[in-house]
Order: structure tokens, then C-alpha cells, then sequence
């Protein structure tokens, strides 16, 4: 039997499964239905799913192949889903990001500015990432990079014959095991600029796992979208 529960407006179907060889209760997902594995058959368990719901978020957004970096009230940071909590600020838009509870406050006048500001937030840190893992990746490798800039674009990345590297502003939004993958990619190509199989050896010795990790990349959906409500005059906003 299976029922449901709705997670920061997300509905996500569950079952129960009752398993006598078993000590602890564990969550996994079978396709998109997430089934709660325990000894005995829990009494509340959509409170155990609303305790883990930053994980049953993240992964029933990986199951269905809808992983959207935005959506209503909710924005990724590092591969976790943070809802986002707009609170009224006359002056200078302000965003904090606590990890701890997977939450994104942001104090702003409305929600065209407050959306603007996470925008500008999220660029900077891919900037910061970016760059610092560019650079010893570079240095494991034995090459040198002129720069390392983000810039709003449909690729996560390129690399010219300058030695200059770009990443995709969004960057920062992915799980850090991809970011890290997209680097890695981009770095490579500071020795060979083509996709030739010593290219790919290179990608190899920077992400061991880069084959799985390409494929993972293709799950995400980076289309910038509203992140509140009320936002006239979107999308001609955010843009960096």
C-alpha cells in the first residue's frame, strides 16, 4: 500500500516495508516511490521522512530526472536543496546561507531584488570554488592558467588557447563530486585542447570516476526560474 506526503511543495509517494532480519529503519528509493525498511511497521512515519528531508528531496529529484537548480521558495547549493526565506529590508539586499539547517535567508525589499541578490551570491561563490579548484588541479597537472572567471551560459565550461577557463555561474549548485568533475574536465584541456583519448586520461588522473560523473551531469537543469511568487518583469532580472 502506498501513500504520500508533501515536502516544501513536493509530494512524494512512500510504502512500508516490514522486515524481520533487519535492526535499523533506512530510507531508499525504488524508482520514485521511497520505501521506509524497518523491523516493525512505524506509527508516524512521515514524520521520520520530514526529519530526512533534505535527503528524500534530493533524491526524488534525482529519480525523476527533475533536478531544477530553482524552483518556488527552494534553490540547490552543493548538490542539497535550501529553502529560502525572504524577510523585508529596506536597505542593501542581504543573503546568508546556513548549511546547518539547509536554509537561505535573504533580506531584501521585494522579491525581485531578493532573487537578484541570491543570484549574485550563488555567482560568487562558483567564483571562489571555481578558481581555488582550478588552480590546484592545474598544479597537479603541471600547467598554468591565466584565469578562471563564471559567466551565465547553457555550457558548465570552456577552456581557450589562452589558457583562459570558464564555468557556468551555476556551478556552485551542483553536488561538489560533479563540480569537482567539470573542473576537472576544463583543466585538462589547458594540455590538450581537443577530446582525444590522452585527453581523457588526463580528465581520468584529475576524477577517477569522471565516466559516472559525466552521466550524473546530465540530470541537472540549470534554467534560471522565479524563485518567489510575486516577480514582475522576470526574467529580464538576475542576469550576470
Amino acid at each position: 500500500m502506498s501513500d504520500s506526503v508533501t515536502i516544501d511543495g513536493i509530494t512524494v509517494g512512500y510504502s512500508q516495508i516490514v522486515r524481520n532480519d533487519i535492526r535499523n529503519t533506512y530510507l531508499k528509493f525504488d524508482g520514485d516511490t521511497l520505501l521506509l525498511i524497518s523491523k516493525r511497521r512505524l506509527k508516524n512515519p512521515q514524520e521520520l521522512i520530514k526529519k530526512h528531508k533534505t535527503w528524500v528531496i534530493k533524491n526524488y529529484l534525482q529519480v525523476t530526472g527533475k533536478m531544477h537548480f530553482f524552483d518556488e521558495g527552494r534553490i540547490f547549493y552543493q548538490g542539497t536543496p535550501f529553502t529560502v526565506e525572504r524577510q523585508f529590508y529596506a536597505g542593501r539586499p542581504r543573503v546568508s546561507i546556513n548549511s546547518e539547517n539547509s536554509r537561505v535567508i535573504v533580506k531584501a525589499a521585494n522579491d525581485i531584488s531578493a532573487h537578484a541578490a541570491i543570484v549574485k551570491q550563488i555567482r560568487k561563490k562558483s567564483l571562489d570554488y571555481s578558481a581555488s579548484q582550478a588552480n590546484a588541479k592545474a598544479a597537479q597537472i603541471g600547467v598554468n592558467i591565466s584565469s578562471v572567471k563564471v559567466r551565465k551560459t547553457k555550457r558548465w565550461g570552456a577552456c581557450n588557447s589562452k589558457k583562459s577557463i570558464s564555468f557556468n555561474s551555476f556551478i556552485s549548485m551542483l553536488p561538489t563530486d560533479i563540480s569537482d568533475y567539470v573542473v576537472s574536465h576544463e583543466v585538462a584541456h589547458l594540455k590538450e585542447l581537443n577530446h582525444s583519448k590522452r585527453f581523457w586520461d588526463i580528465v581520468r588522473e584529475l576524477s577517477p570516476e569522471y565516466k559516472r560523473l559525466r552521466k550524473e551531469l546530465q540530470k541537472y537543469d540549470n534554467t534560471e526560474r522565479p524563485i518567489f511568487n510575486n516577480m514582475e518583469g522576470y526574467p529580464d532580472i538576475g542576469h550576470i
